[in-house]
């Protein structure tokens, strides 16, 4: 599970930082992502309750495929 600060997402994403902030705030205020502070810099990644949550879901998609698919 990699996690990675603002700056690293900002560039990899091409949006602002300040949207990339308030958008990270928002998912750690609701549990999805957690933080780890290295100095100056804090890291974000998935929380392991999300990271799951995600999983289930792709799992009902790839169902629901199948199931279109197969029919």
């Amino acid at each position: 599970q990699k996690s990675m600060n603002v700056t690293e997402m900002y560039e990899r994403l091409g949006i602002e930082q300040a949207v990339v902030s308030h958008h990270l705030r928002i998912l750690k205020d609701r549990g999805v992502v957690a933080v780890r502070r290295d100095g100056k810099n804090s890291y974000y990644s998935l929380t392991h309750e999300a990271y799951f949550q995600i999983l289930e879901v792709m799992e009902q998609v790839i169902d629901w495929i199948q199931n279109i698919v197969l029919e």
